[in-house]
């Protein structure tokens, strides 16, 4: 869980320093705005949440099938 945690935190903040740097708060604003951009973006939350999930479902059957 720290792991992603550490993710998160590292994303919030390179994409607070790229929203900065580039002037864009504005259109994140407006973006968020959209009804159509939130159930993109909950799609996507939802999509990357599975995949990780796998991934660590697949780890986790790897290792506890060791035939060392």
């Amino acid at each position: 869980h720290e792991i992603l945690a550490q993710r998160i935190v590292w994303c919030g903040l390179f994409l607070v320093i790229v929203l900065t740097l580039m002037r864009r708060w504005r259109d994140l604003s407006r973006a968020i705005r959209s009804a159509k951009v939130r159930w993109t973006f909950l799609a996507t939350a939802l999509l990357l949440s599975c995949n990780m999930r796998l991934v660590r479902n697949i780890q986790s059957r790897k290792r506890s099938f060791n035939p060392r």
